[in-house]
């Protein structure tokens, strides 16, 4: 089944740093044919030649990464100023109901049961010795005992007043805003059926560390999960590489010839990616010279790289290691490496949707 005659899939961005992952996404796989005309006319912010409806959505649509970033700090000042107000309910309940002031319940509530003890003072006296700069002993120590005491105060408070609201019955309402929807094409470089339950697209620099680290996560991945899973590449050469964007193209002119993969492993594996080092890659394995350079000094080479890279920035990516998995709307999917090299999968459903992965890794599952 081609790509363009399957149906939209929801995916998850998920951005791994250091072989660890942060922020997750909705996006959705879209073909050539989706076209901008299923306007919502009751929702219209502008018409073109009293025809052409332009609405909310599709202004929305063209900004939706930075409405998300906005939309979190929104969400984040909002979530503070709700725990404010709850905090001061509870604590005049709690004071009404003692017969005390909201103060007195603070400082009773802040209250640590022991006193900060001589072996915690001298202990954090030895992690500090570098730090102390001029002052006595027993000054340094006075300060230490203070800092410890107020940060003793802190918790026991935070301890004690999650246990009031514990008690109290506080639930809260306020939702996280949703990831956006943001259409991606699932055109270039693949490995894997067309029909696998999930699909994840790599947007990557092949000078970059961490995505070669990425890569090779992926592709153990696809291997643990043979037949479910579907990998295509797009480039994101980032300009503090100044050889990555010259390798993508290399790249492009390998994929025309049906060695982009091969080429592919032998560029992440490379210290050297100067243009000598990309004709020499290309003859190992088996690619003509004269053609091959001929493609990565053209500009069609280096316009299908900058195809990508716009549509990489268009899907809200700033930085390369960016990996959009499609699954149901309604699961999550977690990759990740501990510090011993293990590679973590957990599969999440949210949801009713079911697909062959979720049965083989509803659960977290670590791999060697």
């Amino acid at each position: 089944m081609s790509s363009n005659s399957r149906p939209l899939l929801t995916i998850l961005t998920i951005l791994i740093s250091c072989c660890s992952l942060a922020h997750a996404q909705s996006i959705e796989l879209s073909d050539k044919s989706d076209k901008s005309d299923k306007s919502d006319k009751s929702n219209k912010v502008a018409v073109i030649d009293g025809k052409r409806v332009i609405t909310f959505n599709q202004v929305d649509d063209q900004i939706a990464p930075q409405l998300f970033t906005l939309q979190k700090q929104i969400y984040e000042l909002r979530r503070n100023a709700l725990n404010n107000l709850i905090t001061r309910m509870v604590l005049e309940q709690e004071a009404k109901r003692l017969g005390t002031s909201v103060n007195e319940l603070r400082k009773s509530m802040s209250s640590p049961d022991s006193a900060i003890s001589q072996k915690q003072i001298e202990e954090a006296f030895s992690e500090t010795a570098s730090l102390q700069t001029g002052l006595a002993e027993d000054e340094m120590k006075e300060r230490l005992r203070l800092d410890l005491e107020n940060q003793i105060k802190i918790k026991t408070f935070q301890t004690r007043l999650q246990e009031l609201r514990n008690r109290t019955g506080v639930e809260i309402y306020l939702g996280e805003p949703e990831p956006p929807l943001i259409r991606i094409s699932d055109e270039g470089p693949s490995s894997g059926s067309p029909s696998s339950p999930v699909t994840i697209v790599e947007f990557s620099d092949f000078q970059c560390p961490f995505c070669k680290r990425a890569s090779e996560t992926v592709r153990e991945l696809a291997r643990l999960y043979d037949g479910k899973v579907r990998i295509v590449f797009k480039h994101f050469p980032l300009s503090n590489h100044p050889d990555a964007f010259k390798a993508a193209q290399a790249s492009v002119c390998a994929d025309e010839k049906g060695k982009f993969w091969e080429y592919h492993d032998r560029l992440f594996n490379s210290q050297n990616l100067s243009d000598e080092s990309l004709r020499k890659i290309a003859a190992d394995i088996g690619l003509e010279t004269k053609d091959f350079s001929a493609c990565l000094e053209s500009s069609r080479s280096k316009e299908q790289v900058m195809k990508t890279f716009r549509r990489a920035g268009r899907s809200g990516s700033r930085a390369p290691h960016s990996l959009p998995s499609t699954a149901g709307r309604s699961e999550a999917l977690r990759i990740s490496r501990n510090s011993a090299g293990l590679l973590t999968v957990n599969w999440q459903a949210r949801g009713k949707t079911s697909h062959p992965l979720t049965q083989t890794a509803r659960r977290t599952r670590t791999f060697p």
